[in-house]
């Protein structure tokens, strides 16, 4: 392997090389290999910075959880090292990984879901989930005042919403009552409610990571 083609696991931090021992435990010189052959030097690059972050999140003492399975670990580092820097889902990313790290459940279908979203999809969620943590009545959850406390509007705000119905994060239900509205209908977004699934309250506290459970990633 060529020098410009690796990038060393000792640029890590001591706490993140031990983030990923605790992650991968015996097969971490497997994977390591498997890294350093498959991965070109931005994805390595990538990956580390996202571990430094995670390291930072894992609150200290926390307990030693059981070794990722194979499946949640290599979907997790495989995904996580697409994430290029400034491309807006880093902190999520790093919350996975940080979760995992003391023992809350990823399912290997997490990295694959916020895989397919974008920093829009974030933004929603994370206003979405804090209308319903501050237990604000339903008009304020509305598609429209959620598009008005994201800062989004119109077929952007449409589009971030329609993807978040496509993973089963939300589901949109009418003012009136608690009826569930197809993806393929039209939405009167000053009367529909946006609403998220088990899974999706679920998937945004891993991703905030043990010490930001409370608190919006950004």
């Amino acid at each position: 392997m060529t020098k410009a083609g690796s990038v060393a696991v000792e640029h890590l931090t001591p706490d993140a090389k031990g983030l990923i021992s605790r992650l991968l435990g015996p097969a971490v010189d497997e994977i390591g290999d498997m890294l350093r052959e498959m991965i070109v030097v931005r994805r390595q690059k990538n990956f580390y910075r996202i571990a430094t972050k995670a390291a930072a999140m894992v609150v200290e003492g926390a307990p030693t959880p059981i070794a990722l399975s194979t499946r949640t670990a290599v979907a997790l580092l495989y995904q996580a090292s697409l994430e290029d820097e400034g491309a807006g889902l880093e902190n999520q990313w790093a919350g996975l990984l940080a979760s995992a790290a003391t023992g809350t459940s990823v399912p290997s279908a997490y990295p694959s879901i916020l895989s397919q979203m974008t920093p829009l999809d974030a933004c929603v969620l994370n206003a979405l989930d804090s209308a319903q943590r501050d237990r604000l009545d339903e008009a304020r959850q509305t598609i429209a005042a959620l598009g008005q406390t994201s800062g989004l509007s119109g077929g952007v705000l449409m589009e971030a919403v329609d993807n978040l119905l496509r993973l089963r994060l939300c589901v949109i239900t009418t003012a009136e009552n608690d009826d569930v509205i197809s993806r393929s209908h039209f939405w009167p977004v000053d009367k529909s409610v946006l609403q998220m699934t088990v899974l999706g309250t679920n998937f945004l506290k891993a991703c905030r990571g043990p010490s930001h459970g409370s608190s919006e990633a950004a």
